[in-house]
């Protein structure tokens, strides 16, 4: 009975031992990356490199702008640090957290139909489990989340890794020290080369509450404080609906500019949502002629 006794606790010892470790050696893996693998692995690694503008949003930032096109044309150094699924929530985190940092004349933030969300998107707000040891971080999961997980992410060592094992586990950890991912040799921007047929119908119809997004609202007041400027602006969709009203944000948010109805070719679209490769290197250009 004592052996048994001795046995177990000297395992659950290890067990805990083991978590700690691997949850230390995961964690400072995506704080200190050879290669990022998600992008707030990616604004830890540009450290302190200053740029003159940085482009935030969803799948339809980071698909539909090239910012090694827009400094070719414009002398100036930029970063796409939008990610695929990114919400408001995920995206003031981001700023928050290139903001610490870097100091550029001006910003960009995609926004449209999600305008609205408030909670942290189920998908995008994995890339963040790695940093809840940041206290802002922390406290606005903790603020805005509905989910019951979040009190134990940082409480019980290793466990926010086991959870999303498939997005953070150890196959990413170890391409983040042997592997480039596809979007950091083209500072953050990912082309789509091939997609599913773009169908004859408009982009699904969405309505905008009319009211503000309490996320959008402090990074204004977050990038005034920083003299920062803010633009806002909602990326193309294909034969977007003519129902579709962006007035909501126009009204509430800084310098918004609608892009949604610009396109209708299909070659541009890979599918209703994102631009291909080419509709992207057409769309760049005249992100570059209208802000700079």
């Amino acid at each position: 009975m004592v052996k048994f006794l001795k046995l177990s606790i000297y395992t659950i010892l290890g067990i805990v031992i083991l978590a700690y470790g691997l949850d230390w050696f995961y964690t400072y893996s995506y704080h200190h990356p050879i290669h990022a693998r998600n992008k707030p692995s990616y604004v830890k690694k540009i450290g302190k490199e200053q740029f003159d503008y940085a482009l935030f949003g969803s799948s339809r930032c980071i698909y539909h702008l090239n910012p090694m096109q827009i400094n070719r044309k414009t002398d100036l150094s930029g970063v796409n640090l939008g990610y695929s699924a990114s919400s408001p929530f995920e995206i003031k985190l981001m700023v928050q957290e290139f903001l610490k940092n870097h100091r550029p004349k001006k910003i960009f933030i995609q926004i449209g139909d999600r305008y609205n969300q408030i909670e942290p998107d189920t998908l995008a707000s994995v890339a963040w489990m790695p940093f809840l040891n940041n206290e802002y971080v922390s406290e606005e999961f903790y603020k805005w989340s509905e989910d019951a997980d979040f009190l134990y992410y940082d409480k019980i060592p290793f466990y926010r890794y086991v959870n999303y094992e498939a997005k953070l586990g150890i196959r990413n950890v170890a391409l983040s020290y042997f592997k480039n991912s596809n979007f950091e040799p083209q500072l953050g921007f990912s082309a789509i080369t091939n997609g599913k047929k773009v169908h004859e119908k408009p982009r699904v119809f969405y309505t905008l509450k009319d009211k503000k997004n309490p996320h959008l609202e402090e990074i204004i007041n977050f990038c005034e404080s920083k003299h920062v400027k803010v633009y806002f602006f909602t990326a193309p969709f294909y034969r977007f609906s003519e129902k579709n009203d962006n007035q909501v944000l126009i009204k509430f948010l800084t310098n918004y500019k609608d892009f949604s109805r610009i396109y209708d070719d299909p070659a541009l679209f890979s599918d209703r949502d994102h631009l291909n490769y080419k509709g992207a290197e057409k769309f760049t250009n005249l992100f570059i002629d209208t802000y700079f």
